[in-house]
């Protein structure tokens, strides 16, 4: 009998171990597939595309919200390619437990307007594609080649490199990459 006991006792642990593998493993594949998307996003950019960023205040937090413009390429994730896209907005907003959410909105050019005149926080009302649904940060940094330092904000200069830094809950450190824009 304790035979059988520690036998199903171990199949148990190496089951769970398994599991935290596996999901292990789909959290790195997420990040990676992520990463990728905004890799492809910013080599689709074009000269007359514009990188802004902005934010939106709510209880000492701060939602953020860098937006494409002139982007049509830039992600096309779980678009109908019917829809007219002027605004590519992705998003680090922060839900009610206190994780972010990281999502993606595909704007026209009323929509925009709209978030414009209402508040980046408005653009919840619109349809959104969920990216990673729990980060506990999101960070963007960009190059002035004015200045020739990092910022975090874009006024008045065009970025040439965009830093992106991603923290999971589960992470012990931030993975950050960089992407050069044209």
């Amino acid at each position: 009998m304790l035979l059988v006991t520690l036998a199903i006792r171990s199949l148990l642990t190496i089951h769970e171990l398994s599991v935290d593998v596996t999901e292990s493993h789909l959290q790195q594949r997420e990040i990676e597939y992520f990463f990728n998307a905004c890799e492809t996003a910013f080599d689709g950019l074009s000269n007359r595309s514009a990188v802004t960023f902005e934010y939106q205040e709510l209880n000492n937090r701060y939602d953020t919200y860098l937006v494409l413009t002139e982007a049509p390429d830039a992600f096309r994730i779980g678009i109908d390619q019917r829809k007219r896209v002027d605004h590519v907005l992705l998003a680090a907003e922060h839900r009610k437990d206190g994780w972010l959410r990281v999502s993606l909105y595909y704007l026209d050019q009323i929509e925009f307007g709209q978030v414009k005149k209402f508040g980046f926080g408005a653009v919840k009302t619109y349809p959104g594609i969920t990216l990673i649904n729990k980060a506990q940060q999101l960070s963007w940094r960009f190059f002035n080649p004015n200045t020739k330092t990092w910022q975090n904000t874009i006024v008045g200069y065009r970025p040439t490199l965009v830093e992106l830094s991603l923290r999971r809950p589960e992470d012990i450190q931030a993975t950050t990459q960089t992407y050069a824009l044209k």
